[in-house]
């Protein structure tokens, strides 16, 4: 008889060896593509040219002291049917401005590539107004003012929800 034929035919090192490797490769290999998914997806920039904005942090706070001078109100909200961003513009007395230039930045946290920006059309009133297209869900808004192509004068944040 040969020693081939007096070995057992259970569980044998080789076949542990087989499946420790394969259980290993199957992990391995599944965090491979959750880390290259990750990174493509989110580059973990969130805020472009962070490090000229440090270096100009005091003359933003010199632009934001002028800002809260003007006493300016702006309200960011959602038109009734959702699809329209609107800005409501009063100044320190609470009489509508009008004619001014007003830009909104949309910006969709956690997702990058639905952020979007656009110029908001007067209505009368003081009120802007701008259409949102389809994205959906929590918005941070930034909205800028100028008046006729000027340097920026006003600036407001808000967070919407949009269902």
């Amino acid at each position: 008889m040969t020693d081939r034929a007096k070995r057992p035919k259970g569980l044998r090192g080789v076949h542990v060896l087989a499946m420790m490797g394969g259980f290993f490769s199957v992990v391995i290999a599944t965090d491979i593509v959750f880390i290259f998914h990750a990174v493509s997806s989110f580059p973990g920039e969130v805020t472009p040219r962070s490090y000229v904005q440090g270096i100009e942090f005091n003359s933003e706070l010199e632009r934001k002291a002028k800002q809260d001078e003007l006493g300016w109100t702006v309200g960011i909200g959602l038109s009734q049917s959702e699809d329209a961003l609107v800005v409501d513009l009063k100044d320190a007395a609470g009489v509508p401005l009008n004619g001014q230039e007003v830009r909104a930045a949309v910006r969709s946290p956690g997702l990058p590539s639905a952020d979007f920006e656009l110029g908001l059309d007067p209505l009368g009133e003081g009120l802007y107004s701008g259409a949102l297209g389809d994205v959906r869900g929590r918005l941070d808004v930034s909205v800028e003012i100028r008046s006729s192509g000027q340097d920026l004068m006003f600036e407001a944040h808000r967070r919407l929800r949009r269902q």
